[in-house]
């Protein structure tokens, strides 16, 4: 949509005065416009959902989820006080909202680590970020109720994730099927379903989270997973460097365990295992394929999917050492 209309409606909802303005778009996304409007002294950010992703696949999403997304931080802005952008105006019939800018002096974390920068103290306050959020919403009705949102959930993870791959891959296809009806189906605590380190800004002692808008009521292990992902796939972005990732990666696990603490089920590492098996070969094959691995990289992440899936490590630890087995074993990277 041109900035023009954006524009028009911010003024006509009484978020511009009448002096000059300029909106500038912001990158980085699929599923949304985001532009930073900056009126004489002030700055904020603009967010209106795109009905269809921009991604090589045909992948359309009910554009409601923005309401799903500005309810997220209206909600959590208590329990998660410092850890999300404030929220500002919303306006659900033309499908966007506004919350607060943060400006150049953030860094994005993904960004970082594309570039190499691995700090187990960033995984640390990741996971500790997760660890309350989770807490502070499970079991919670209130929220089951206001994030039963479990249609919006499949149509921007169970089906472009997990069902898209499962077709390509018959020999797990059963598993990656029932994985997805089982979370469909679970209701544990607030799921942000996003958490990963695109979606996270740090600045000095403070990381912010952001793009909530696949929020859903469901299970805890899918957010520690698709965390979990994004360190092993940086780690084969950086190989045959060695990088920290796995540092980073158990720093993160350790202190979401730690922030869960008495809540955390004997059986939650299992399924967050078997998550991050079944999340590294969605992206490498799913509709949502990561950009920054080349084909013979993507063939390395798929191989050990496959076998994970079929020979699924018992921990964290264990899912790690043979990740970085993997890697060392490679001649072609």
């Amino acid at each position: 949509m041109e900035n023009r209309q954006i524009e028009h409606w911010l003024r006509e909802d009484g978020q511009l005065t009448s002096a000059p303005a300029t909106l500038t778009p912001l990158g980085g996304g699929v599923s949304c416009e985001i532009h930073v409007v900056t009126q004489e002294d002030r700055a904020f950010v603009v967010k209106r959902a795109l009905e269809r992703l921009r991604v090589a696949a045909d992948w359309r999403a009910d554009v409601s989820r923005n309401t799903v997304e500005y309810d997220f931080y209206k909600s959590l802005a208590e329990p998660l006080s410092g850890g999300l952008p404030e929220a500002y105006f919303h306006n659900p019939v033309r499908g966007y909202f506004t919350m607060e800018y943060l400006g150049g002096e953030w860094s994005n974390w993904k960004e970082s680590l594309l570039q190499g920068r691995f700090d187990p103290l960033h995984g640390e306050r990741a996971g500790a970020l997760l660890a309350k959020l989770h807490s502070a919403t499970w079991r919670d009705d209130r929220l089951l109720l206001r994030f039963d949102t479990t249609e919006n959930f499949r149509q921007l993870r169970t089906d472009p994730y997990l069902r898209t791959t499962a077709e390509k891959h018959p020999a797990v296809r059963e598993m990656l099927m029932a994985e997805a009806d089982r979370l469909e189906s679970s209701r544990i605590c607030l799921v942000h379903g996003d958490f990963s380190p695109k979606n996270l800004m740090i600045r000095d002692h403070r990381m912010v989270l952001l793009d909530a808008e696949v929020a859903w009521f469901g299970d805890p292990a899918f957010d520690a997973a698709f965390l979990q992902a994004h360190f092993f796939l940086k780690g084969i972005f950086h190989a045959p460097h060695d990088t920290l990732w796995e540092i980073v990666a158990e720093s993160a696990w350790e202190a979401y365990c730690a922030g869960l603490g008495t809540l955390r089920d004997q059986n939650l590492e299992f399924r967050c295992v078997r998550l991050l098996a079944i999340l590294l070969l969605a992206r490498v094959d799913g509709k949502s394929p990561v950009e920054y691995l080349s084909p013979s990289r993507q063939e390395v992440v798929r191989a050990f999917a496959l076998d994970a899936l079929k020979n699924l490590p018992g921990s964290f630890h264990a899912m790690r050492t043979s990740w970085r087995n993997h890697l060392a074993q490679q001649t072609t990277l």
